[in-house]
């Protein structure tokens, strides 16, 4: 009968000095180099006789997540996460600036006993394309297109690139455009405006974008196409807008997505002007959900009279 213990624990072969990581009853092999990067002593270990050891069921090769590894034989540098290696490219590791030292090299055999998956990125990593000079952002496992307009707005310089080939670029899923949150993008075709949050585009009307200030350099000009790949959210209020609606004249304090309602005692409290109002059509209006009416901050105790 095969010994067992609590998963996570390292046991060793008092006769051979093996290592071995415990899991699922299973024992998955710990090969010197990378017990080296794990920094493992002797104390950090359990010690079983030679025949317990070998009683227990051998699985993969145990890799810590993270850790990167080299074939002995061809030099091929690889990360490890989630059971796959995913190798690393010069250039990734350059601008990591992982060294040889800084990896556990490995027998060929056991480097290619491991499958290998898509190729390692650091999350939001910005790549080029060494033939086209297409620049993408890389995150969740796709690249998503930025524009020479959104480029220049966020002001990336070249020392922000890793510099790959064609073959591993294109080797990238492609995802969806990237814009920063935040940002104002206007149809190049329609001229309309939206706020770009959370790969989502709320519609800045007329007189929001007038309330706004917004000027012509505030704004990203896209393709339609690029526009209206975007997925569509609600309307853009900027928080503590005042707005009225332009067929029955309720007024509404926007805040948290919601409109909420101020009556005539509370406009005349806040001393509501026409210059502080933001007048919408009646259609835009009542597309805002509806909160609990709007109640005026209280006074600050401290504020002097």
């Amino acid at each position: 009968t095969a010994p067992t213990f609590a998963d996570g624990t390292i046991i060793r072969n008092e006769q051979t000095g093996e290592l071995g990581y415990y899991s699922g009853g299973k024992r998955g092999l710990i090969s010197p180099p990378v017990a080296a990067k794990m920094g493992l002593t002797t104390d950090k270990t359990t010690s079983v006789t030679n025949d317990d050891f070998n009683a227990v069921p051998k699985g993969p090769d145990y890799y810590p997540e993270g850790i990167f590894v080299r074939s002995d034989q061809t030099g091929e540098i690889s990360r490890y996460s989630g059971g796959t290696f995913h190798v690393v490219s010069t250039p990734v590791l350059n601008y990591l600036n992982v060294g040889v030292n800084d990896v556990a090299t490995i027998p060929a055999a056991q480097y290619g006993a491991t499958s290998k998956g898509d190729d390692y990125f650091p999350e939001r990593t910005l790549i080029q394309n060494q033939q086209t000079g297409e620049i993408d952002i890389y995150f969740s496992g796709q690249r998503h297109w930025i524009s020479v307009p959104v480029a220049q707005r966020l002001n990336i310089q070249p020392s922000q690139l890793v510099v790959i080939s064609p073959t591993q670029f294109n080797g990238v899923s492609q995802g969806k455009d990237y814009f920063p949150n935040g940002v104002y993008i206007q149809n190049q075709e329609t001229g309309e405006i939206s706020r770009y949050q959370d790969g989502q585009r709320g519609v800045v009307s007329s007189p929001v974008a007038s309330k706004l200030g917004l000027k012509a350099t505030d704004l990203i000009s896209v393709s339609a196409s690029q526009y209206n790949a975007v997925n569509q959210g609600a309307d853009y209020f900027a928080d503590g807008m005042y707005l009225q609606n332009n067929q029955t004249g309720e007024l509404a304090e926007y805040n948290g997505g919601q409109r909420h309602w101020i009556s005539t005692p509370v406009a005349t409290q806040l001393n509501l002007t026409p210059a502080m109002l933001t007048i919408i059509g009646a259609d835009q209006f009542n597309a805002i959900p509806r909160g609990g009416d709007y109640t005026p901050p209280a006074p600050d105790p401290t504020a002097t009279v």
